[in-house]
């Protein structure tokens, strides 16, 4: 669909104007070709109001074009980033199924939610060895190693139900409630 129909159909220019800026192309084309005969150089033609409403609809169209693309990419971006949480959550789960202690922890900052763990595995727990962290609204928790909580903040903090991180320089909220709990 050539721009002078898209303008037609859109109502942004009329028939008569579509059939004027027809004959003005028309008639800068022969001018232009008689010119080549001649071996001259055309003079720069003058914008008309039409070839000017007609680029800027243009224009419009492809920053509107490129918005889309950006909005898309950024999209596709999180969800390969979700997909790769996913992956390293249930390929490495440490969870052991005769685990009877229940370990507790405030998960969406708001809910107190428990998950069993043995004795070696909460005390890898409290020194930040070992994460635990979910991605559905089920409340499927997996406990992971620290590394791969590591990697899993990298694609979003989200994921991460409770990690308490006791490298240099990590303030985590978490870290925070383990040393006050240790004090009580």
């Amino acid at each position: 669909m050539s721009l002078r129909e898209q303008l037609l159909k859109s109502g942004l220019a009329s028939q008569q104007q579509v059939k004027r800026a027809e004959r003005e192309s028309k008639k800068r084309q022969h001018e232009e070709l008689g010119q080549k005969k001649q071996g001259t150089k055309p003079p720069a033609a003058a914008a008309g109001p039409a070839d000017i409403n007609a680029q800027a609809i243009l224009e419009e169209q492809r920053r509107a074009d490129r918005e889309r693309s950006r909005v898309q990419e950024e999209e596709r971006r999180l969800q390969e980033l979700r997909s790769r949480a996913i992956d390293i959550m249930v390929h490495n789960d440490l969870s052991d199924p005769r685990a009877t202690i229940p370990y507790y922890f405030v998960y969406d900052r708001q809910k107190i939610s428990s998950f069993r763990v043995n004795e070696v595995q909460q005390l890898q727990l409290a020194q930040g060895q070992l994460a635990i962290a979910s991605f559905d609204e089920f409340e499927r928790f997996y406990l992971i190693s620290r590394d791969n909580a590591l990697k899993i903040a990298l694609c979003g903090q989200t994921y991460l139900a409770c990690f308490h991180d006791k490298s240099e320089g990590a303030s985590g909220s978490a870290s925070r409630e383990i040393e006050a709990e240790s004090r009580v």
